[in-house]
Order: structure tokens, then sequence, then C-alpha cells
């Protein structure tokens, strides 16, 4: 299948970056929407914690089902074929989720569109690190979390437009089909990615896509013969050739990255920040969402901060920094809600720090690691996994967060998710390489090596 000519000339690598990204925009909005919305609905359907934790939770349910099969959708139909039918099931959800009779009608649609978010969460950052050139992989890899950011930012906003309107939580969720129908329009413009490209024996096509996004006539020569090299066994990839050793180390890298980026706590504050305000001191549900739209602006500022430096101080540095200061951070609202006296103000003066740290490390760099470790006969394979248990840790801390909570209170929650930030922390710092300035090529023939750059193999050179 294929969406259009691929022989016209392109948008340019930055334009056809930012359409891509819409992805990742539609993913934000459709994750963070609940947060403002959950209580209006709660209060129409009549909803326990125990049902809005469900209702929170839905969409992780299709988000891991969508992130195991993302992977072969990519292969099968292309990055850009693919993004283009998320963008429609995008659209298609939001109106059938604003228009929910029923609460378990709300389920079942959020579990759909939780299908395009598990999916998308590795197609959109897979299809820009695969335009993108070495020196800008960094910056471009991320715009996908950054749009996640903007579209995170967007709800909250959205939930707070429509809360001081009266106008309810049905619109909340509609507003997404403006951006899905942009990235159904938008898709159609843009080349498919040279790599998907290459291994479907189109080089012609791959070359004019490289030309495309800037890259020199005899650099992309070049890129295609390595591209054609290393995915000359592409077809018949098993999950069983990552016992190999080398890869196995890939894919625990691969893992705990994608599960770090749940387990550090980021979904209690993007999903229940203003359940928790209300908690704390708040004096009513108007300014709980209007402070959680701080946290989502913060959260936004970080991004773009990591977008600016991770092609300067690199991957590892943004994680060991962000661990750190997450875990710091959570600590601090332990201090907060212990005794169960909390103060209003410190507890989102800490939200904000957390998001702050988060925004700036694990939230863009995740992401962007689990698109560019695995190599390429086996990234879309390794992807699935990373991102189907990412939304598999998603589904676990949203759907017992507040149960959590209500056990052992805030306190007791906040410093369970910090002591785990340090456990990642210590991970981070052993295991996980640097792969700043390299060619992908290069980050498989690492693993392949036994964790070696080709540099310091015999007789090998810097990629």
């Amino acid at each position: 299948m294929t969406t259009g000519d691929e022989t016209k000339r392109g948008l340019g690598l930055w334009p056809t970056s930012i359409i891509a990204a819409l992805g990742g925009l539609l993913f934000g909005y459709d994750i963070g929407v609940v947060s403002g919305a959950q209580s209006f609905f709660a209060e129409e359907f009549g909803l326990s914690d125990l049902q809005i934790q469900v209702a929170v939770a839905s969409v992780s349910v299709g988000a891991i089902v969508g992130s195991i099969f993302g992977g072969r959708f990519a292969d099968r139909f292309g990055r850009r074929g693919a993004l283009l039918w998320l963008g429609v099931l995008f659209g298609v959800g939001a109106i059938a989720t604003a228009l929910a009779p029923t609460f378990l009608v709300f389920v079942v649609v959020r579990v759909v569109v939780g299908l395009a978010v598990g999916a998308s969460a590795m197609i959109t950052p897979m299809y820009l690190t695969e335009i993108a050139p070495p020196h800008l992989r960094g910056r471009i890899g991320s715009l996908s979390q950054t749009a996640i950011a903007v579209g995170l930012l967007a709800s909250y906003l959205v939930d707070y437009l429509f809360t001081v309107s009266g106008d309810g939580w049905r619109p909340m969720f509609a507003v997404a089909v403006v951006p899905a129908i942009v990235l159904v329009v938008g898709i159609r413009k843009l080349h498919e990615t040279p790599r998907w490209l290459v291994g479907r024996g189109r080089a012609d096509e791959a070359r004019q896509a490289l030309l495309d996004v800037g890259t020199a006539p005899d650099v992309a020569g070049r890129e295609i013969d390595d591209i054609r090299g290393s995915l000359s066994d592409e077809r018949g990839a098993r999950l069983r050739e990552f016992l190999q050793p080398g890869l196995r180390a890939c894919l625990v890298v691969g893992v705990v990255l994608g599960v770090a980026q749940q387990l550090t706590g980021a979904n209690t504050v993007l999903f229940y920040a203003p359940r928790v305000l209300t908690d704390a001191g708040f004096v009513n549900q108007d300014s709980a969402i209007l402070a959680t739209a701080l946290v989502g602006a913060v959260n936004l500022g970080a991004t773009l901060l990591a977008l600016a430096l991770v092609d300067r101080v690199g991957r590892k540095p943004l994680l060991v920094v962000g661990f750190a200061g997450m875990a710091l951070s959570l600590v601090a609202e332990v201090l907060v809600f212990l005794g169960g006296d909390a103060d209003p103000v410190l507890a989102l003066v800490f939200f904000v720090t957390f998001i702050g740290f988060f925004g700036v490390s694990i939230s863009p760099v995740g992401w962007l690691l689990s698109s560019e470790i695995f190599p390429n006969r086996l990234r879309g394979l390794g992807s699935s996994v990373s991102s189907s248990l990412n939304q598999t840790a998603s589904l676990l801390v949203s759907l017992t967060f507040l149960s959590l909570a209500n056990a052992i209170g805030f306190s007791g929650a906040f410093g369970i998710y910090a002591g785990l930030g340090l456990v990642f922390l210590v991970f981070t710092v052993v295991a996980v390489p640097e792969t700043k300035g390299r060619t992908l090529e290069a980050i498989s023939s690492y693993w392949y090596a036994r964790r070696t750059w080709p540099e310091d193999q015999p007789g090998g050179s810097r990629s």
C-alpha cells in the first residue's frame, strides 16, 4: 500500500518533520485531556475511584495492543502510510468519545483510541529518526516528544476553557479531530523514509527522499549503500534474535528505558494532578486545572530545552540529571504530604520541578533512544517490545495510583516512585550507551560487537 506518488518533490526536512510530529501531538492530547475531564464525566456517569482509574487507564489498554502490532503495521504499510491511518483513527475516536452515551461505551472507545496512541508512540519517532541526518537526529527525533508536550499543554488549556465556560467534558475530547485532519491531509505530501524504501527495493525513491531533506548527492549515495548492507537480511526478524550476545543488552536497555518513563511517576502528575492538588487544598476544580496547565507549560519548556541540548551534551547526561532531579522532587513531595496536612503551593512547586526534570530527560530521550538503539533489521520489532512494555507500565500506574494513595497516602505513593527513580539512575550510569553523533549503522555495529564502537573494533574507524 502507498499513499501517494513517492517521486514527487518533498517539503524539506523541517516541514516534513513537523507534519509527521502531529502524531505525537495527538498522542499527548489524548492522554492529557482525561486529566481535567475526569471529574465531569465521573459525575455524569456516577463513577467510584476504581471506575475513574479504569476510565483513565482504558487508553493504555489499547496502547499496549497498538504498541505490539504498530511495528509490524509500519513495516508492512510504511511509516508514512501507518501515520496516515493513525490520523484517521485519532479523528474518528475523538468524535466517538465526545458522543459516548454510557460509561461502558466511553471505555470501549478510549481503548480503540489507545490503539492509535500506542502505535503513534513508536511510529512517529521511528519516521523522524529514519529521515534525519546523524548530526540532527537528536533534535529531529525529539520533535515527537516535543509535540507530545504541546499536545499535553493544549489538552490542559482546552480542559480549563471548557470548564470555565461550563460546556462540560464532551467538547474537550472532540477538539482532537482538528489536528487529526491536519495530519491526514499533510502526511500525503511527505516521502516515505529512505530505510523503508531501500528495504522494499525502491532505491531511486529513497535517494530522492534523502535529497529532499537536504542530503548532499554523494552522501545520499553512500547512505543508501550503508542502508542496503544493513538491511540485506531484513525479512524474517524474530524476537529470539535478541538472545544473541550483545543484542540481549540492547533489548534490556530499550525495555528498561521504556518502563522507566512511566515508573518514575510521571503519569501521577500528568493524569491525576487536578485530583492531587484539590486534595492538597486548592479551593476549586478550576484553579486545580489551571495549575495543571502550568505543569504542562513547564513540561513543554523543558522538552524544548532538551531539543536544544540533546545533540550537544548527549543523551546520557540528560538522563542522569533528569532521574536525579525527579527522585529529589518526589522526595520533597513525600515531605509535603507527610502527616496529611499538605501545603498546596509547595505541592504544585514540586510537581513543576518534577515535570521539568522529566521533560528535559527521560520523556524525550527515552523515545529517541528507543528509535535509535535497535539494529536496523530489528528496529520495528525492538521498538514494539519497548513501547508495549512502556504502555503496560503506564496502565499499571494509571490503574493503581488512586488506590495506592488511598492505602498508604500520597506521601507513600510518591516515595515508591522516588525509589524507582534512583534505581533507573544507577542503571543509566552503568548500562546506557551514548549515541550522540553516531549513525544508525554504527549503533547497530556496537551491539553486534558486544558493546564495542566501530572505531574500537580491530581495523575499525569512527562512523
